[in-house]
């Protein structure tokens, strides 16, 4: 029988219970650091994923998103 009681979390919530931007969230979903689920037309993070993420101290090694990153500008 399927387990009735899990909790997911929508990205906005993971983002504020890590303290990070959304654009951070989503490249650790894309990079395959972080399982997501689609549901619908929503992506959400189970519960207990994020707590098995956080118990491994994987959230010190953040990936910056590439809309974050600073372009080299190459010397001329």
């Amino acid at each position: 029988m399927a387990d009735s009681s899990v909790i997911f979390l929508t990205p906005k919530e993971l983002a504020a219970r890590w303290r990070l931007g959304l654009s951070t969230v989503y490249a650790l979903k894309e990079s395959g650091h972080l399982t997501s689920y689609q549901l619908g037309g929503a992506i959400r993070f189970k519960l207990v994923d994020v707590l098995a993420y956080e118990e491994a101290g994987q959230t010190k090694a953040v990936i910056r998103p590439k809309a974050l990153r600073r372009k080299r500008r190459r010397a001329s």
